[in-house]
């Protein structure tokens, strides 16, 4: 099936571009120059690809788009803050977590008439990913709990699940023959396929990174080098996403994000491993897997 391989395309850029961002993440300001030049020639790559596609110029999934892109300006703000604030295992297993929401609030919103079946077997299969990235955050020692960790984790994780369910909600405004409901946007289908979503959630991205570094822009040519190459990953990972739940079947659209979310930190998981001589819990990874596997029934 088609939408299985682009989001393992999508998972394994993902990974690559969290490798890419690990090496040139020294402190706070590194951090920002590699999201700005990664995200800027993200922007590019974005308009070279959507093309003829940007002849369609779409306002509403400009202003979705936007949206999207404020929200991981939020994930990349509050994210180091949690890291710093508490643990990092723990913040980024809560941090994939968010992947259940998006199916549920789409069932919620727009129902089976739109193709959203929630059943008992998506919900415990959601539970075991939840306990799967649980368990493998938990494994290192010394975990520290605060109020202030505590903010800036929930900040991540809504953010995430805003982000991811934009996503889904952008695919779902792409298929044709929509029934009515007051929560979709007034685009027709061709409209919704307007290129001008991913390239106007890069701009914000590198607008808001832009204000954070306040002049410092050009002081690291290395993650310049190392932005360009991670802005294919990144570019990689946000489009073969979507593209998987704009193609994927009824049956499977529910699937795509906790899919996404549960092989890209397998193949974080590899490379952390194979470079870095991390332990993995693997069997945290394998309780997750079997959640997905369970959703399939």
């Amino acid at each position: 099936m088609s939408s299985l391989l682009f989001v393992l395309l999508g998972s394994l850029c993902a990974a690559l571009y969290n490798y890419i961002f690990r090496k040139s993440s020294g402190n706070t300001q590194l951090t920002q120059q590699f999201l700005f030049w990664s995200f800027l020639f993200s922007l590019i790559l974005a308009l070279a690809i959507s093309g003829e596609k940007l002849l369609l110029v779409s306002w509403p999934i400009i202003g979705l788009g936007a949206v999207a892109g404020l929200f991981v300006i939020l994930i990349f703000y509050a994210l180091p803050k949690a890291f710093a604030a508490g643990s990092t295992n723990l913040s980024i297993g809560i941090f994939q977590s968010a992947c259940i929401l998006p199916p549920l609030l789409m069932s919620l919103i727009f129902g089976c008439d739109c193709g959203f079946y929630y059943t008992l077997f998506h919900g415990i299969g959601a539970l075991l990913v939840i306990l799967g990235f649980l368990r493998s955050a938990l494994q290192a020692k010394g975990q520290k709990i605060s109020l202030k960790w505590l903010f800036y984790i929930g900040l991540t994780f809504f953010a995430q699940a805003a982000a991811l369910t934009i996503y889904q909600y952008q695919a779902l405004l792409t298929k044709p023959l929509l029934p009515h409901n007051p929560f979709l946007l007034p685009v027709t289908s061709i409209e919704a396929s307007s290129g001008w979503f991913l390239p106007t959630l890069f701009l914000v991205v590198v607008l808001g990174n832009g204000l954070l570094l306040k002049g410092h822009i050009l002081s690291a040519k290395k993650n310049l080098q190392e932005g360009a190459l991670g802005s294919l990953f990144n570019t990689g990972a946000v489009a073969f996403l979507m593209i998987a739940l704009a193609v994927a079947t009824q049956s499977f659209t529910m699937l795509i994000i906790p899919i996404n979310a549960v092989l890209t930190i397998t193949f974080c998981n590899i490379w952390s491993q194979w470079i870095y001589k991390e332990k993995v819990d693997w069997v945290g990874m394998l309780i997750a897997l079997s959640g997905i596997l369970l959703s399939f029934l």
